[in-house]
């Protein structure tokens, strides 16, 4: 069991280590969630019953996929595209913003933040 592979009984000492390793790497990806409710993103953390079984957790699992969501690229850009985007999504959430205005606002959003091409 358990025992003998944290003893290293009939392992080599590298692979009850890597044991030993992804055992505190699930755990500590799960510590947040029980703390505050933060969703592991590691997916053997993600298997946890408590993760499993919760409502919101599974919505967030479900909306990662790679069915509904796009891992956002790391590029340089994205600083300065969501400082102006995170204020208009939340100017519109908070109602400052009137639905007749989307449209403009988007559009002033994509020349302001568009790359200038000669």
């Amino acid at each position: 069991g358990h025992l003998n592979v944290l003893i290293g009984i009939h392992q080599s000492r590298s692979s009850c280590l890597i044991y030993v390793i992804k055992f505190v790497q699930v755990i500590s990806c799960n510590l947040p969630f029980k703390k505050n409710g933060v969703v592991p993103s590691n997916k053997r953390a993600q298997e946890a019953t408590n993760v499993k079984t919760d409502a919101v957790a599974k919505s967030v699992m479900a909306m990662s996929d790679n069915d509904h969501s796009v891992v956002m690229p790391k590029l340089p850009e994205m600083t300065t595209f969501w400082p102006p985007m995170d204020s208009l999504i939340n100017d519109v959430y908070k109602g400052k913003i009137n639905a007749t205005q989307y449209q403009a606002k988007l559009d002033k959003f994509v020349s302001d933040n568009a790359k200038k091409t000669k």
